[in-house]
């Protein structure tokens, strides 16, 4: 079967960011780019869809120390790197981590095209 062949990964896959829950909706948003591609943890999409997509993935919660208690409430993993430190965000998960010196982060498995990984900035997502 197909999903055999696709054994402990994801089967490739389309988010489609459809205003309204039609075919004609999905054609729209089709033709607009409003979508990410996914596959094997890997996403690539605009820049715009992608980093909003990954701003409401990750929350944040500042703690003690320089330091910041960072969640990840999708089912997509996340590899978080920045100039000093490269981290594993597992899917549902909650990980400590210092706050980077330049409150930048690349996201080695989000490409916004061929040759270039989103960058966010920490002050962008949203507190727990």
């Amino acid at each position: 079967t197909i999903s055999g062949m696709y054994r402990n990964r994801f089967r490739p896959m389309t988010l489609v960011f459809a205003r309204e829950k039609s075919e004609a909706g999905i054609h729209e948003a089709l033709l607009a780019r409003r979508t990410i591609a996914l596959f094997d943890g890997y996403m690539a999409g605009e820049i715009q869809i992608l980093s909003q997509f990954v701003k409401s993935c990750i929350k944040i919660k500042y703690m003690k120390n320089s330091c910041i208690a960072v969640t990840n409430v999708s089912d997509i993993p996340f590899h978080i790197f920045n100039e000093d430190d490269s981290y594993m965000l597992p899917e549902r998960k909650t990980i400590m981590m210092r706050i980077p010196a330049n409150h930048l982060w690349t996201l080695e498995n989000c490409f916004v095209k061929e040759d270039s990984k989103l960058s966010i900035s920490i002050n962008e997502l949203r507190l727990q």
